[in-house]
């Protein structure tokens, strides 16, 4: 059972992900949650407050895969795999929350918008960014300590090579490629690194 917040919520992605958030009006919240004016108010003052808490729940929340015993013994083959079954997983999430087939590339603007409507935006995303850079790099040194891959290789610009692979799903996104296609160049990619480096 979905509370009411949760309910308001999944709304509220859906047409953020669907039109931009200028576009998008407290009418339009309010209609899409299926509440009358009183009840909406109740949980929510404003578009601002909503949006928010949308990227908060729905993609902050999400940013890194979160699997510490692996983070702290595993290979990088299997954090890269951990990777790879989280953005797979967040992607089937978020299409059965906002219950579209496939995001298109306007979708997109929930997450570029943000740094216009979401104060403190950029210091978050930077705080995110630098918390995945540091699980990668650890897992890499690792990896070279125990031979899986080669010595000489630079933990950070390695760690650099995978998070910018990873931020390459957009990419295809913004050219239209469908959701599958992008994940499947993605583990190419990934894939593809792996091996140039492994020992």
């Amino acid at each position: 059972m979905i509370d009411t917040r949760e309910h308001i919520l999944r709304a509220a992605f859906k047409l953020f992900i669907t039109k931009s958030y200028k576009a998008v009006t407290m009418s339009d919240l309010e209609k899409s949650s299926g509440l009358t004016k009183g009840a909406f108010y109740h949980y929510f003052k404003n578009k601002e407050t909503i949006y928010i808490e949308v990227i908060d729940k729905y993609y902050f929340a999400h940013c890194t895969p979160k699997n510490e015993e692996l983070e702290e013994r595993g290979t990088l083959q299997e954090y890269i795999a951990l990777h790879l079954a989280h953005i797979d997983f967040i992607t089937k999430k978020l299409k059965e929350i906002a219950d579209i087939e496939s995001p298109d590339p306007s979708s997109l603007s929930l997450i570029m918008e943000a740094k216009d409507y979401y104060p403190g935006f950029t210091e978050k995303l930077k705080e995110s960014k630098n918390v995945l850079f540091n699980k990668w790099e650890c897992v890499i040194a690792r990896a070279k300590a125990h031979g899986e891959i080669l010595s000489d290789i630079e933990s950070d610009i390695l760690a650099e090579n995978f998070m910018s692979i990873g931020y390459s799903i957009f990419r295809y996104l913004l050219n239209g490629r469908s959701m599958e296609y992008a994940f499947s160049m993605l583990k190419l990619q990934f894939g593809q690194l792996y091996k140039l480096t492994k020992k």
